[in-house]
């Protein structure tokens, strides 16, 4: 149960920072805003080693108005299910975007105390909105198999806190 505590005190703790930030006035010039975002996601995989695995994650981010680089930080989970055992890792990772249409991440996944880096690619599905093809290579020293490919469904949902704007 402890470590769905801490998964639940950084998932507050993130909430908590989209919520300061939403109240936040973000402008560099006259006319430049900057929208913070949350978007949900799941994703089901595949390691060669491990077999099928699927994962949960919450990012939230920025989106400015002008520009389209988009930042975000994202913490998920992630189950192996494969091999005859199940395991269960947490991530957590910065990432940036073009547009939301390809991106990638550095971060850090952890079980049991073993943390590993971890790097993450994405790009949009053509002509599939909110479906996402990912690669993740995960440095398991030799334990495990370090590539990983997925689909991805996101629900991005940008916010001032006074209304909301699913994209």
């Amino acid at each position: 149960m402890g470590r769905f505590k801490k998964m639940m005190k950084h998932i507050i703790l993130l909430f908590v920072l989209v919520v300061d930030i939403s109240k936040a006035s973000f402008y560099w010039e006259t006319d430049d805003v900057v929208w913070p975002y949350m978007s949900p996601g799941m994703q089901i995989g595949w390691n060669r080693g491990e077999g099928l695995f699927y994962s949960f994650q919450l990012t939230v981010g920025l989106i400015p108005v002008k520009y389209p680089i988009i930042p975000g930080m994202t913490i998920g989970k992630r189950y192996f299910f494969g091999n005859k055992r199940k395991k269960t890792y947490t991530y957590r990772d910065i990432q940036i975007s073009l547009a939301g249409i390809i991106g990638c991440g550095y971060g850090k996944i952890i079980n049991s105390g073993e943390v590993h880096k971890k790097s993450k690619l994405w790009i949009m599905a053509p002509y599939v909105p909110l479906v996402l093809f990912s690669y993740d290579y995960v440095d398991f020293e030799r334990k495990h198999k370090k590539n990983h490919w997925g689909v991805f469904g996101v629900l991005p949902v940008w916010t001032n806190f006074e209304q909301w704007y699913p994209l």
